[in-house]
């Protein structure tokens, strides 16, 4: 007469499995891991650099300068994306562009530059909390020809 298999029919060689798994691994196991380098937190949360936008305003010091002036003059090294002037839009603008009164440049630095170029301009910070930011519709996929 066959017995049938009882639930804990297999615990035996399950125990005898497992433990020679967990000795695997303390002994010989980690070794197999691969090294990984670790990165920093900047790299991690890619904060060193993010957009922002800024207005030339009446008491600005940038008014009437170019964007060649931003380096020049401040030695800031910030990247100017785009000039949003009148409702147009400005892409890549020449070094040589005049900055005008009411201007929105959309700019690439990281926090230090960005603050710097507040500071030193007298530009003024576009918050998207209370502006809104006229960039959200050039920057949307659908624009692209």
């Amino acid at each position: 007469m066959v017995h049938p298999l009882l639930f804990f029919d297999f615990t035996p060689v399950g125990i005898v499995i497992v433990t020679i798994g967990i000795i695997f691994t303390a002994i010989l196991g980690w070794r197999l891991i691969p090294k990984r380098k670790s990165q920093g937190e900047e790299t991690l949360f890619n904060i060193e650099e993010y957009l922002s936008e800024v207005v030339v305003t009446e008491n600005s010091k940038m008014l009437g300068k170019t964007l060649r002036d931003f380096y020049k003059i401040y030695k800031l090294e910030v990247n100017v994306l785009s000039i949003i002037r009148n409702k147009q839009k400005i892409i890549a603008p020449n070094a040589n562009e005049q900055l005008l009164v009411g201007d929105v440049l959309l700019i690439k630095a990281d926090s230090s530059e960005l603050t710097d170029l507040v500071k030193r301009t007298g530009l003024s910070l576009k918050g998207a909390k209370l502006d809104y930011l006229e960039s959200i519709p050039f920057l949307k996929s659908d624009n692209l020809h």
